[in-house]
């Protein structure tokens, strides 16, 4: 098998599993448009949803890090995002535990966005 991005695949209960494995719960909007969701071996092992020109509950399972999942899930969202005419993306620091934000901040600095004032990073598209 090999990585999949899926763009708003249908919920299964695999998919509600593994993805409140992830975030330690089931997100309540995985109805809403522009989920991007990472599997391999039908395994749904990250995820990043676009909010309008915002990315929300971006993850990756801690075993799969550092492997190129999250780079690959962002990549199609970036992709998304320019299809729907956005200038620029954004993603808040509130939207992630504090434990995470650092993390989170770094994945991003690396794929070229940059910081807003300690709250939040954004990306020119």
């Amino acid at each position: 098998m090999r990585l999949t991005i899926h763009a708003n695949p249908p919920v299964s209960a695999q998919m509600e599993t593994d993805l409140g494995k992830l975030y330690g719960h089931l997100p309540a909007d995985l109805q809403a448009p522009f989920w991007f969701i990472a599997t391999f071996n039908d395994r749904h092992i990250g995820a990043v949803r676009l909010d309008g020109d915002r990315l929300v509950n971006l993850g990756v399972r801690s075993e799969t890090r550092r492997r190129g999942v999250g780079r690959y899930l962002m990549q199609k969202a970036l992709e998304r995002a320019k299809d729907m005419g956005l200038a620029q993306v954004r993603a808040l620091a509130s939207d992630y535990p504090v434990e995470n934000r650092a993390m989170v901040g770094d994945f991003l600095l690396a794929l070229g966005f940059e910081a807003v004032d300690g709250e939040a990073w954004q990306k020119a598209l």
